[in-house]
């Protein structure tokens, strides 16, 4: 049995091992600490401690005997963090974002409801999860949505937590089972269909990303960062809003040198 051990503060809660991650997830607290220095910021790694985090845990121990990176870092580590995550409500976030505008939005959109848990999701309909994900749904009986696992609100006070975080687990262990697809980095699971299989067990329905403008992909820094757009990263997909976009998530950040040079720009654009 798990014992969950509360605080009556919420975190933001950022996964880095690895002194580049480290270094993302200090601009990222840096660029959000400019709106808001009231919560805490927790850092899930295997360094001691650093000066902007107000705890440092270390979950290596969770993937021990996994030897894929992406697995390791990206999936079992997020599924298996929030149990040692000491906060009522926290907010996960991928270090490779940066806050551009106050993120009280992002939270008063969460916790709008009860849920134990919310999230972000796209319009990827039938194509997402590599075009799998009616096939899956079918077979396992549900309706599993699209989802973004770069933003991701956890809250623990709620009584159906416990009942959530077990079909995360559930999920996790019998992820080739259910059907989910290894398609990713060198084969690798996925964290976000795992997170969308506990949404559909528990009736989670993700905020659409273009009604709520809380994040949008490479967005481009000749964009003023209190214009009112929203980005999936397409034209398409692209879309004016009531507010401005409070993060940008740099996806292939650590791939694409080109990504990288847009991640600088922000940088210097939002004087971090």
């Amino acid at each position: 049995m798990v014992i969950y051990i509360r605080m009556t503060t919420e975190a933001y809660v950022m996964i880095a091992y690895g002194d580049k991650y480290v270094l993302e997830a200090v601009n990222l607290v840096k660029s959000i600490k400019k709106f808001d220095n009231t919560r805490h910021f927790v850092l899930v790694s295997n360094i001691a401690s650093h000066e902007l985090f107000d705890k440092v845990i270390n979950v290596e121990h969770e993937f021990a005997n996994e030897t894929n990176n992406h697995n390791k870092f990206c999936v079992l580590a997020r599924i298996m963090a929030p149990k040692y995550v000491e906060y009522d409500r926290f907010v996960m976030i991928d270090t490779d974002i940066l806050c551009m505008n106050h993120p009280e939005y992002m939270w008063n959109t969460f916790k709008s409801n009860d849920n134990c848990f919310n999230c972000i999701c796209g319009r990827d309909g039938s194509a997402w999860h590599w075009g799998h994900i009616d096939k899956i749904n079918k077979q396992n009986n549900l309706s599993m949505l699209p989802m973004h696992g770069g933003i991701i609100y956890f809250n623990k006070t709620s009584e159906k937590f416990a009942k959530y975080y077990e079909d995360l687990l559930h999920g996790l262990s019998h992820y080739d089972k259910l059907g989910f697809k290894r398609q990713f980095r060198n084969q690798a699971m996925t964290d976000e269909v795992i997170i969308s299989y506990a949404n559909a067990k528990n009736n989670i329905i993700p905020f659409d990303f273009a009604n709520y403008p809380i994040v949008s992909f490479n967005l481009n820094h000749t964009y003023p960062v209190n214009e009112h757009i929203i980005s999936w990263g397409t034209s398409s997909t692209t879309f004016k809003t009531t507010g401005p976009t409070l993060f940008n998530h740099f996806t292939g950040l650590n791939e694409y040198p080109h990504i990288g040079n847009l991640y600088n720009k922000w940088l210097e654009k939002l004087k971090i």
